[in-house]
Order: C-alpha cells, then sequence, then structure tokens
C-alpha cells in the first residue's frame, strides 16, 4: 500500500523521503510543498495529509486525510445497508471469512483452535490497556465494564480475554476474576472460538468487536470507534447494564463488513482499484497528479 502511494507521487515529481516521527512532524506538515503520508494512529488533519495503518482485517488498509481507526472519517460517516447488495457482500465476507476464521488468523498469534470448550452464549470481554487512550475516549475503565458485566450477566459465562500487551499489573488485576467455580474465565483461547460461541462480545474500544461481526456476533463497545455504526455503545454504567440485558442484533453484518472494508478501506490486492483511489485522493488534495504511463508493479 505505501509503495503504491509512493510511486505515484514520485511519478509526479514528488522526492520520497522516509522519515521516523517526531515532535518536528507538526513544523514540517505546515509547509505546503510537501505530502506527508503519515504512518501513525496519531491524529494529523492537513490540507497535505494523509494517514495511512493497516486496518483491522488484514490485507485492508487506511487511507484517510482525518486519521486512523478510532478517529478515522469512518467514525463520522452514516452507514445505509441498503446501498449494499446483500449477494455480493454475503459472498465478499464468505471468501474473508475463508481467510481469517478458516485459518485461525487474526492480528496477534492464537491459541489452537478448541471451539467446543466454550460455553454457548457467553459473554466474551476482550481486555485492553488500563490507561486511558490518548487519542480517544473510554467511557468506562476496564474494571468498571468487568464489574458491571459480572453483575448483570443473567445467569451467562464469561470469558475474559487478555491483550497481549497487557502489563504484569495488569494480568494480575485480571487474573482476580477467575472462577471457573462461578463460570468466569480468564482466558488464552482464540478469539475465534470465543466469538463463535458468543452471546456477544463486549470492549473499550477493541478491533476484536469488528473482527465479531464476521461471526455475526452483536458488540458492546464502551469508547470511542469507528465501527460503532451496528454496536451498542455505552457511556455510563447504567447503560451498560441495559445493553447487557438487551444487546442490539442485526442481520446486517455482512453489509456492513462490506461497506467498511470495500467502501472506505483501500485494498492493495486489488492493485488497478486501489491506484485509482489513491490518485484520486491526491487529485481531491489539490496535487495535480496523473495516472503514470507505465503500469506500477
Amino acid at each position: 500500500m505505501i509503495n503504491m502511494a509512493v510511486e505515484i507521487a514520485q511519478a509526479n515529481g514528488h522526492r520520497p523521503v522516509l522519515l521516523k516521527a517526531g515532535q518536528w512532524i507538526d513544523d514540517m506538515i505546515l509547509d505546503p510543498r510537501h505530502l506527508h503520508l503519515c504512518m501513525l494512529d496519531t491524529p494529523r488533519s492537513a490540507p497535505n495529509v494523509i494517514n495511512t495503518v493497516p486496518g483491522y482485517i488484514r490485507g485492508f488498509w487506511y487511507f484517510d486525510r482525518n486519521a486512523t481507526r478510532n478517529n478515522s472519517s469512518i467514525r463520522d460517516k452514516k452507514f445505509n445497508a441498503f446501498t449494499i447488495n446483500d449477494q455480493n457482500a454475503t459472498e465478499f465476507m464468505d471468501l474473508i471469512r475463508s481467510r481469517t476464521i478458516a485459518n485461525n488468523q487474526t492480528k496477534f498469534a492464537q491459541a489452537a483452535r478448541r471451539p467446543s470448550v466454550i460455553i454457548p452464549d457467553s459473554i466474551t470481554i476482550f481486555a485492553q490497556d488500563f490507561n486511558p487512550p490518548r487519542y480517544h475516549k473510554h467511557f468506562l475503565s476496564a474494571q468498571e465494564m468487568i464489574d458491571t458485566a459480572i453483575e448483570n450477566r443473567a445467569g451467562r459465562a464469561i470469558y475474559i480475554k487478555p491483550h497481549p500487551n497487557q502489563t504484569s499489573e495488569e494480568m494480575a488485576d485480571l487474573r482476580r476474576y477467575h472462577a471457573p467455580e462461578n463460570q468466569i474465565w480468564v482466558t488464552d483461547a482464540s478469539i475465534h472460538d470465543l466469538m463463535e460461541n458468543a452471546a456477544l462480545t463486549l470492549s473499550q474500544s477493541s478491533a476484536t468487536g469488528f473482527e465479531g461481526y464476521l461471526h455475526h456476533t452483536p458488540a458492546i463497545l464502551c469508547g470511542e470507534t469507528d465501527f460503532h455504526h451496528i454496536a451498542t455503545t455505552c457511556k455510563t454504567t447504567d447503560a451498560l447494564a441495559s445493553a447487557l440485558a438487551q444487546p442490539v442484533i442485526t442481520s446486517e453484518y455482512d453489509r456492513y463488513a462490506f461497506w467498511f472494508l470495500r467502501k472506505n478501506l483501500f485494498m492493495p490486492r486489488r492493485a488497478v482499484e486501489t491506484r485509482r483511489r489513491i490518485l484520486k485522493v491526491y487529485q481531491q488534495m489539490g496535487f495535480d497528479f496523473s495516472e503514470p504511463e507505465t503500469p506500477l508493479n
């Protein structure tokens, strides 16, 4: 993805320079002569800036003039399921499922699949960094979210999946919840086993909420995300308690995921289409770029 974007700019007279981000980056952005491809989740919006990082599903990239992930331009867009062809969406998402779920694939390595050991209709909680995020909001702390889920689970089993980057102190806090005799597990099971058996997923703003859509699993979120459109977002413990009793259930998971991935993110695997879309973004920014005469690899 980065190579395509750089090659098009280079073919139109821009010399690529790879720089490590630092505090000076904001000063450089002020120079209108430059085009900046920021490979960071730090929100930066300027007439000559594009934010580009991998998306939640392997093979898809952000190429966004506002920001990426939680703060991307998708967050404020309206999703209309009726604009998406149902058959196209289902066929495309079946292909994605064949590459991800079938291969136990996600961002981080997963334990071998053992779906039969997970109790059906459970609640799966995906933990994240306990510290407040710098560039987006978490409305509830991890402890508030987990405690509320336990208090309002209505007899359902609970699985708490730590993040691979959890600190030792955070892991110790999470392990205190582990009580198999009370059907509460802190587990390293594959996210696909957990999602396949979950009545819902619960997180602050974890990408696993989006990955759950591949399993047609409802998501409850307690923070800002750009994939909130078919989820339930809770800003208080009372709202979370209500949502746990009746999460939003939709038939639009495939249409939504198709809209998110194909209509908003970029798919470098489809090189001709991706080059055309990159060029269009450059032109919308005011750069007088044209398609290189020699096709790029």
